[in-house]
């Protein structure tokens, strides 16, 4: 590999989501906001696999400090996000280290730690039409009572597979992408807000 090479490595490793966005885009400040979008670059990813029995559980939760949700498609918030992806699958944002989770697990359990850090990028959305960039470009239903507070699903928007929170009834969502999409995604909700004079939060 050449030293241009590397350098190319090197930048790319450095790549935030929305880096190049937050030079450029312009909201209209003398209008109210009604829609916010920022990026969490400093979170970590990872999934766990394990058996659901009890003991299992019992023993991810010593780990984490907190339980795994067992329910479908909903997540638990605390020390990390906990995402609900099948029933021995979840993935976890976290700030923390993810080597300092993974020090603590005994090899003779079931619980497998898959670093995804460098794969995926968290977005917050919120404010009160944050539903409304949300239901032109994703076909689950997102209408109050349908999916609220506390669920999460994998689904797509604006053709982008992601992982689909909602955090509260404000409503505000987490929406996790892929990394590579991370660019695109975030260009399509600022251009879909802005009828709602959309944000962009650094």
């Amino acid at each position: 590999m050449t030293q241009k090479e590397r350098g190319k490595m090197s930048d790319y490793d450095l790549h935030y989501p929305l880096e190049n966005l937050i030079s450029t885009f312009h909201s209209n400040n003398s209008e109210q906001k009604r829609a916010f979008i920022r990026v969490e670059n400093d979170m970590n990813f990872f999934l766990i696999r394990s058996s659901n029995d009890e003991k299992t559980c019992g023993y991810a939760k010593e780990i984490l400090n907190q339980s795994l949700p067992l329910k479908f498609n909903t997540f638990n918030s605390g020390n990390h996000e906990i995402y609900w992806l099948r029933p021995n699958e979840w993935l976890i944002a976290t700030k923390e280290n993810i080597k300092s989770i993974s020090s603590k697990i005994d090899q003779n359990i079931d619980i497998h730690i898959i670093d995804q850090s460098g794969g995926f990028a968290q977005m917050r959305l919120d404010g009160e039409n944050s539903r409304d960039i949300l239901e032109k470009g994703c076909p689950l239903d997102v209408s109050s009572g349908v999916f609220s507070a506390g669920m999460c699903a994998q689904t797509n928007l604006a053709k982008s597979n992601i992982i689909l929170a909602q955090l509260d009834d404000s409503p505000s969502y987490n929406i996790i992408v892929r990394r590579s999409f991370s660019d695109y995604m975030a260009e399509w909700i600022l251009n879909a807000g802005k009828e709602y004079n959309i944000e962009l939060v650094c």
